[in-house]
């Protein structure tokens, strides 16, 4: 697979592709199945969409629109649709910028266009193997889902289910292709940031179109406008094909302005902005703040993390803002629910107040973004290994292990910081709407969450050290933890045993905003992270460094 650039890229993704292929279908599942266990009667969906429609559409700036919930299919397209895109747009995003700013940045563009190959016919290979990735996933995500819905019991229309599952894919490429565009004018992790923020606050802006006044008239910028039109799995809504064509026309066109910036800028080089000259040098002088930070790995990881640390805390500190600000009205919705006797209303036993609301709505995700920055932050350890820069830095006096331990303690400082401000958005957010809830529980939240993302980082580290190709372990991990995250959702619904339910991570996270700080759980996440780094730190000692 390595005649042709374009195949070499499918390589490079086939693993990821499996990996979110197969965790996109079974979170699917796992969402129909879930419900179908809540509300198997018809009557009990129809009391379901009159009890909770209040609190969805309260929260409908997470889900987007309200549909009709009395069916699996509407009820999936709410819980998980609306959120889907985002996620597989962040691996679109980060594997774009991967296959061509990154590789320029790491020295193999130079190589690749020193063989007969135009700068035109690289990048479109390059764009070529990263949609033939991406159709991949979607086509598999396609596939798990007609294998394991007619396990659910439902009606299943695989037209329906394939129209869904283009329509997450197109809007992935959308976003994939417009970081092709943006790695002519930014560096890898830049453009990476930029277009992942961008994604974000589109994302926001559809979904609040209707709840905050004045924003109406914007929302048809966003992109998830047009996706959110079609809703393939809800029965009888309408297709709308113009709505449908919208994500791979903006695809195509940013791809040609790629195409045309990259054909004329310098290798290696951002393309000229705002009057800037090619190739201006700076004048000797004094190191600035950034080469000062290359004195050692550890300040050389910081320098690094500080564009994916910002943005993350940006992004994270958003979503909890929004889900604070909102928390007196849906506290209200929340009320409503304690006539019902229905799960939910038994789920939440009478405790209908702003510190439950918070604790589910925000703390039930937050670990799950946590160990998805985790992921992110093994895949760079990992690619600097494959792609030859562990082996300059080890002709340094620099020993195996401290080089591991220097970029870990980064990525400690890069954690706290994300937390730290997430959590003091959270308190600010709450001051200003004037709730009530426990601060200190939110904290033992907060600091809970520490060991929990290291301990996916730590693993991450530890299955790379003990493979030749150590980029692997990211498939790997991601897998692991969409698995702990199903054993969790799935073994509460269908009373898994204790120890299989104990096998997750975010099983062992506990609930510490209700209940407050779990030393027991500390104490088990922290355990395990110092052993794993310790298997990790082992092995990176003893083993030869991958060949890129």
């Amino acid at each position: 697979m390595l005649k042709t650039i374009w195949l070499k890229t499918v390589r490079d993704s086939w693993r990821a592709a499996l990996a979110w292929g197969l965790g996109l279908g079974l979170l699917i599942y796992a969402t129909a199945a879930g419900y179908v266990l809540l509300y198997p009667t018809a009557a009990g969906r129809k009391a379901a969409m009159h009890d909770l429609g209040p609190l969805l559409n309260t929260l409908r700036f997470v889900g987007g629109e309200l549909v009709d919930i009395s069916t699996a299919g509407g009820y999936t397209t709410f819980r998980i649709l609306g959120i889907t895109p985002v996620a597989l747009g962040i691996w679109a995003v980060l594997a774009a910028t991967s296959a061509t700013r990154g590789e320029e940045q790491r020295g193999a563009t130079d190589m690749l266009l020193a063989t007969p190959h135009n700068r035109a016919n690289v990048l479109i290979q390059k764009w070529l193997g990263f949609s033939l990735a991406l159709l991949a996933i979607t086509l598999l995500f396609w596939l798990v889902v007609a294998a394991v819905w007619p396990a659910i019991g439902e009606p299943f229309d695989p037209g329906a289910a394939l129209l869904m599952a283009l329509n997450v894919g197109l809007q992935a490429w959308l976003w994939g292709s417009l970081a092709f565009l943006l790695v002519q004018f930014f560096s890898s992790a830049a453009a990476a940031g930029i277009t992942i923020a961008l994604m974000v606050y589109s994302f926001f802006l559809n979904n609040l179109a209707g709840i905050v006044g004045g924003i109406d008239a914007l929302a048809p910028i966003s992109p998830f406008h047009y996706y959110a039109i079609n809703k393939p799995l809800v029965p009888g809504w309408p297709f709308d094909p113009l709505a449908f064509a919208i994500a791979p026309l903006l695809a195509l066109l940013f791809f040609a302005a790629a195409l045309y910036f990259f054909s004329r800028r310098d290798l290696g080089a951002l393309f000229p902005l705002l009057g800037q000259r090619r190739g201006s040098l700076r004048p000797a002088g004094p190191l600035d703040w950034r080469e000062r930070l290359l004195g050692s790995v550890f300040l050389r990881g910081l320098r690094d993390l500080r564009w994916p640390t910002l943005f993350w805390a940006l992004g994270l500190a958003l979503y909890s803002a929004l889900i604070v600000a909102i928390a007196p009205q849906a506290v209200d919705a929340l009320k409503s629910l304690a006539g019902s006797s229905g799960p939910i209303a038994s789920f939440f036993k009478n405790k209908f107040d702003a510190q439950t609301y918070i604790a589910i709505s925000l703390f039930s995700f937050l670990p799950v973004l946590a160990a998805a920055f985790a992921i992110t932050q093994v895949a760079s350890w990992t690619s600097d290994e494959e792609d030859g820069r562990d082996e300059l830095l080890l002709t340094t006096p620099q020993q195996r292990w401290s080089v591991m331990l220097q970029r870990f303690a980064a990525i400690v400082v890069a954690i706290i910081v994300i937390l730290v401000v997430v959590g003091f958005i959270i308190n600010l957010t709450a001051a200003i709407v004037g709730i009530g809830y426990d601060a200190g529980k939110m904290w033992a939240a907060m600091f809970t969450l520490i060991p929990l993302t290291l301990l996916v980082v730590t693993l991450g580290f530890a299955i790379a050290a003990w493979l030749k190709q150590p980029g692997t372990a990211v498939a790997i991990l991601s897998v692991f933890v969409i698995a702990s995250y199903l054993d969790q959702l799935l073994g509460q619904l269908f009373k898994f045993p204790a120890l299989a339910l104990n096998l997750s991570i975010f099983q062992q996270y506990g609930q510490p905003a209700i209940t407050g700080l779990d030393a027991a759980s500390v104490s088990w996440l922290s355990g395990a992270m110092l052993v794993l780094l310790a298997v990790a730190l082992f092995g990176f000692q003893r083993r030869d460094l991958a060949k890129g």
